[in-house]
């Protein structure tokens, strides 16, 4: 009786069945539409509280480094003050804007710069990767070296990433802020705008040829108020027409699917009277899916402390992991620490500055005047010079300059003749490498090399090398190195000397592995006449970073 009345009805049966699922589907658009409209006005809603947000801190930030740069006499005069008194006054503007960034919900980074001699100190720690900002720096040295606008804002491009960065300008005294465009905008950049939606900084000179107008996409302009800047928020949200369309094809396919299915099912009733089951072959697949199912049952019986053991053992092995690498940040951090301490005690170098007072002490008292304002040049300009930062990098011509302007210094002192000679292909001299990377092993020379008598001849060669590579040799006339301070400067262990250890060298090649790190290399060795030389291998830069 049941089976006669489904083949007799089948026809109204199919047709109740698609009006129900046109119901069905008619609910379900209604539905994601709302869903849809309610979620970007949601999104809208975020995207207003976050430019107000924003716009507060930058108001905020702008406020407290303009009472700082023309109101506070101390800060904006530091610079000429003795050391002592301006590590003072760097130490409280430390604290200041360690607190105002502390209290925002950004990463801002707050720096002060003296214009006269590009002395560049940051206020607050920067939480970069070293690369990143190492590429980032050369631009807000720029910025605040031309013509400023106290309190803009100002949108900058880099060769990686885009950073926004306001500069106070007086006299000689600049003080900046400054934020990567990804930290600037993560709290909605994970927004869900849609395929092909987003936010984004756009230049306000740039908005003209920006086309707002695309297909099932609406853009919205965010000004920040109150705020100078040269710059807007550009929010884009995807229209839901094509989604829409996809949804309704999507229940289409179901509704034809489930048709289908509800045919074969009928036609499966109709034929049922004509199909036999075998019941031999039925019994014959029973037993064997019960002798399947019991051998698997048995055998994760077996495996199953393998996998528990298994999992024990990966856990172990991420935590061993996940301890060695902070192991590895923190000495990372420590060496990176030491080295600029030593790079500090390498410039500070008392005796020299010492020996340097009594050389013109001396030449006062035979009356040499024109030898003393020749030499109180040249001690200005090596000073001036290795008072640069040990992250710095120069042109090897400047490095060379320093080379010859540290032999008229140290020649008036030695009895000994100092003869320096260099020979550099063409394009080389435009070199950029770590500051005092060369001159360090020409007074190891000096100090080293010289003996009571005869000339000391050290000699300097630079050429262009495979796969944009510059090797920089440097060779000297003495006894050179013994096998065993070669082989542990090569092994790069440090090596002790009377005064201690080599830090100059250690200094030299740890800058140079933290600058380059395995794309250079130092190799040490003597030549065939016995003197010392040192092979210098680094990427060639020609361009500031």
């Amino acid at each position: 009786m049941y089976r006669r009345f489904l083949i007799e009805n089948s026809r109204k049966i199919l047709v109740f069945s698609i009006c129900i699922q046109i119901v069905c589907m008619i609910v379900f658009g209604y539905t994601y539409q709302k869903q849809q409209d309610e979620a970007k006005k949601n999104i809208v809603q975020f995207t207003e509280q976050y430019v107000e947000k924003v716009t507060n801190e930058l108001k905020r930030n702008d406020s407290y480094m303009g009472v700082t740069t023309v109101d506070s006499k101390d800060y904006r005069g530091m610079f000429g003050l003795d050391e002592l008194s301006k590590i003072g006054k760097i130490s409280e503007l430390q604290v200041t804007y360690k607190l105002l960034s502390s209290a925002s919900d950004y990463r801002y980074h707050f720096f002060s710069m003296n214009r006269e001699d590009d002395d560049f100190i940051e206020l607050t720690a920067v939480k970069l990767p070293f690369e990143r900002y190492r590429r980032i720096r050369p631009y807000l040295k720029d910025g605040a070296s031309e013509k400023i606008i106290n309190g803009k804002w100002i949108y900058i491009k880099t060769e990686q990433e885009n950073i926004i960065a306001s500069f106070w300008l007086y006299d000689q005294f600049v003080l900046g802020a400054w934020i990567t465009e990804e930290d600037f905008l993560k709290d909605v950049s994970q927004l869900d705008y849609g395929s092909g939606g987003g936010i984004s900084l756009v230049l306000k000179e740039d908005m003209d040829k920006t086309d707002l107008s695309m297909e099932n996409h609406r853009a919205t302009i965010y000004e920040l108020e109150d705020v100078n800047s040269d710059f807007e928020i550009c929010e884009v949200l995807k229209q839901n027409s094509e989604m829409k369309r996809i949804m309704i094809l999507q229940v289409l396919q179901f509704a034809l699917g489930l048709q289908v299915l509800i045919v074969l099912l009928v036609m499966m009733w109709q034929l049922r009277k004509n199909f036999i089951i075998p019941v031999k072959n039925l019994v014959e697949v029973l037993d064997r899916y019960r002798s399947v199912k019991e051998y698997r049952k048995q055998k994760k019986e077996n495996e199953a402390p393998d996998v528990v053991n298994d999992a024990y053992q990966i856990l172990d092995s991420l935590g061993n992991h996940v301890e060695s690498l902070s192991l590895q940040l923190c000495k990372s951090e420590m060496e990176k620490k030491q080295l600029e301490i030593n790079f500090r005690n390498l410039q500070i170098r008392p005796h020299f500055f010492v020996n340097c007072l009594a050389m013109i002490s001396g030449m006062a008292q035979i009356g040499d005047v024109e030898k003393i304002q020749k030499m109180t040049v040249c001690i200005s300009k090596y000073y001036r010079y290795i008072c640069q930062d040990c992250l710095d990098t120069i042109s090897l011509s400047a490095e060379i300059h320093h080379m010859e302007n540290l032999i008229k210094i140290r020649g008036e002192w030695n009895a000994n003749e100092i003869q320096f000679r260099y020979e550099l292909e063409t394009g080389t001299d435009k070199t950029r490498i770590p500051v005092l990377s060369v001159s360090t092993f020409l007074e190891n020379s000096i100090k080293h090399a010289m003996t009571g008598a005869g000339v000391l001849k050290i000699r300097l060669t630079a050429k262009k090398a495979e796969r944009n590579m510059v090797s920089i040799c440097i060779t000297d006339n003495g006894a050179g190195f013994s096998e065993e301070v070669c082989e542990q400067l090569n092994q790069g262990a440090p090596v002790a000397d009377t005064g201690g250890k080599h830090i100059g060298i250690n200094n030299v090649r740890q800058r140079i592995s933290l600058i380059y790190g395995e794309k250079a290399r130092i190799l040490f060795r003597n030549t065939q006449e016995g003197g010392a030389c040192v092979d210098i291998l680094i990427p060639e830069e020609t361009e500031t970073l």
